[in-house]
């Protein structure tokens, strides 16, 4: 029986664009290869050029002439320490065809285009891991703190030991939801999703110690493509996810927090129907539990039973409410060139197209 040839194709965002917009038919090019809505907001990002390859798939030419995909990636432009460089933001494989190299095949073509130390990713996977560390990248983990079983007073029968910490806990969470908190200052939510220059500012004169600053233009992108504005919290698509599995991406909006009419903290936010993550946050360390109260308003507010963050200082401040019965922390793998300078203690608010498409 004949062996099927593979074939890895990569498609230019040109490419991409007439097929989506257009209606254009592409050799090759399918929703298998890329979602339309992950098209749209690569198309849409603010470093994207028309000639850049932003996709590679892997297909078997089969002998009848059929084509079978078994592998495909996608990448986005970002400026990063004052270098252009490119995220991988998705990576799928035929569960059929998992250790034969597809997958690095085609991450490796986008690479080579590229030059490999221009390539970043927080995918996180083990696979995606040994796949950079193949092409000569290193990588690091970063921590993320994941709480479940919110306590609210549906769940809280049955539940006798902790009778009295509960009872707190709930009427906590009342006052903070209803701004009662006591000993802290009132603060006014503003819900946005465009990032102006005073806003942008304010992110960079309160990041301290991070793995890198996304730039004013691509947290915009992240806000703007595709989502809309609309609050307290948006809700969400669905898409192909890593090695075929499906995952679940939601719509993300910026939070900004005022206290006596200042400024005081910016946030984006990420929620699903069980889960909501804080996926960067800046803020007056001044203020740094009435911040927190407003993350724990949100908490309080809607259904999700579970919360997850990559900043310490704020998870450790949900750990001392008792707000949920379980917490864990996972490590992030991020891979990088090894000429990449990392900063001391490197902090990591985010990565990549923070799930969105």
């Amino acid at each position: 029986m004949q062996t099927p040839e593979p074939q890895i194709t990569t498609y230019t965002a040109d490419q991409i664009n007439r097929w989506l917009n257009q209606g254009e038919t592409i050799p090759g090019l399918t929703q298998a290869v890329i979602a339309p809505a992950r098209a749209w907001a690569i198309l849409h990002n603010p470093y994207i050029k028309p000639e850049d390859h932003v996709a590679a798939a892997l297909h078997l030419n089969n002998p009848d002439g059929t084509q079978n995909l078994v592998a495909y990636t996608a990448a986005f432009p970002e400026i990063i320490q004052n270098r252009r460089m490119w995220w991988f933001s998705t990576l799928w494989c035929h569960p059929a065809h998992l250790g034969k190299g597809y997958a690095l095949a085609v991450i490796g073509t986008l690479a080579e285009l590229y030059g490999s130390e221009n390539c970043l990713d927080t995918m996180g996977a083990p696979e995606t891991v040994s796949i950079f560390r193949y092409l000569g990248h290193d990588d690091t983990t970063l921590p993320e703190y994941h709480f479940g079983s919110k306590i609210t007073p549906q769940n809280f029968k049955g539940r006798l030991a902790n009778i009295l910490e509960k009872t707190k806990t709930i009427i906590r969470t009342f006052r903070i939801k209803h701004n009662k908190q006591l000993n802290t200052p009132r603060y006014n939510i503003e819900y946005t999703d465009h990032i102006d220059d005073n806003t942008y500012q304010f992110i960079t004169s309160h990041a301290t110690n991070q793995l890198f600053i996304r730039t004013q233009p691509t947290l915009n992108w992240i806000l703007a493509h595709p989502f809309k504005h609309y609050s307290p919290l948006p809700s969400k698509t669905t898409s192909r996810g890593l090695f075929g599995q499906t995952d679940t991406f939601y719509r993300i909006i910026a939070a900004k927090i005022y206290i006596e009419n200042k400024l005081t903290a910016f946030y984006i936010l990420r929620n699903s129907e069980t889960d909501l993550s804080v996926k960067y946050l800046y803020y007056d360390s001044q203020h740094t539990q009435t911040v927190f109260n407003s993350i724990i308003h949100h908490i309080a507010s809607i259904k999700n039973t579970a919360f997850s963050t990559r900043s310490k200082q704020l998870a450790q401040y949900i750990t001392q409410q008792h707000l949920f019965n379980k917490k864990k922390t996972v490590q992030i793998s991020f891979s990088y060139p090894k000429e990449y300078s990392l900063p001391l203690n490197a902090e990591s608010q985010g990565g990549d197209g923070d799930c969105f498409v």
